[in-house]
């Protein structure tokens, strides 16, 4: 498994032809609750088809849950988790590996700058489809899932390709990662499958209130009036005062709602193989190939 990657400058041309395509039609739309207390729900569309046939409802144990949607017919490519908000604010995540890359060693996108806790739950895999999930640990609330697909073999070429969706103040709304497969960089042997990656940090989208601290409760704007009280209100929430629910009540009594939409999209070409897909059209070639290989994952 390889764990470095070279990023790849794609043709100027091929990536503001991209870009621009994604501004026009607002490519991701996004609702983001606080339902109840102790609930965040986050729930994104893409208004535009990719080809993905990824599915599934998977219950993350007492964390939450994280579905993904075909598309169809009728419909755009969905993804959506809701998670138990009290998690994020205790040390639950001993139990499993900090990661700070994909299955195949490929890189996340360079917006999640903090390592990730890595959920494997081995009765929700299939032999089409072995999937990951992926939760922040360092103050970032990261959430996402890949889908390591074994049909995405050793005739894949060792390319990434990845989407990030921004919103009109330059927030992460969602990020699509097609990740290729890994081969041994001494021996050129195929080590392992690559896949479809896709996730989200909310911590931007979030009002203060709701920040998740960093370890030991520090924040970064500590010092300043405001960031004082911020500080003072996660002591309080670590101490056993919910600001989740207090933030779903203090909004006239209803549940927090921020509802939204990506106006641009940044894309990223990195791997061994990336100086071969400088174009647009292969790289949507690309892309084509790895959602066909997603659409058979029962």
């Amino acid at each position: 498994m390889f764990r470095r990657t070279f990023e790849v400058m794609a043709m100027a041309s091929g990536l503001l032809a991209l870009a621009a395509c994604q501004t026009d039609q607002k490519p991701v739309q996004f609702q983001l609750t606080v339902p109840q207390a102790n609930t965040l729900q986050f729930d994104a569309e893409l208004t535009q088809k990719y080809g993905l046939g990824l599915s599934g409802d998977f219950p993350i144990l007492n964390y939450g849950s994280i579905y993904v949607r075909p598309e169809g017919p009728t419909n755009f490519f969905q993804f959506g988790f809701t998670l138990n908000t009290a998690v994020f604010l205790k040390d639950t995540w001993v139990n499993y590996r900090e990661v700070t890359a994909l299955p195949t060693g490929a890189a996340f996108p360079n917006w999640m700058t903090t390592a990730v806790a890595d959920v494997v739950i081995p009765p929700l895999n299939t032999p089409a489809v072995n999937w990951h999930f992926y939760f922040g640990t360092r103050g970032q609330l990261y959430v996402g899932a890949a889908a390591v697909i074994p049909a995405i073999n050793q005739n894949f070429p060792a390319v990434n390709v990845g989407y990030t969706f921004y919103d009109a103040q330059g927030r992460v709304v969602l990020g699509l990662m097609f990740f290729g497969p890994s081969v041994n960089p001494s021996t050129g042997v195929f080590t392992s499958p690559g896949g479809i990656w896709i996730g989200s940090n909310l911590s931007p989208l979030l009002p203060p209130e709701l920040q998740i601290p960093p370890p030991g409760g520090v924040t970064p704007d500590q010092g300043t009036g405001e960031g004082t009280a911020h500080v003072l209100s996660m002591s309080q929430a670590l101490r056993g005062a919910d600001p989740w629910e207090l933030a779903a009540t203090a909004n006239r009594g209803g549940p927090l709602e921020i509802g939204g939409q990506s106006v641009v999209a940044d894309v990223q070409v990195q791997g061994r193989d990336g100086s071969r897909y400088q174009t647009r059209g292969k790289i949507q070639g690309l892309v084509d190939r790895y959602t066909a290989a997603s659409r058979n994952n029962h």
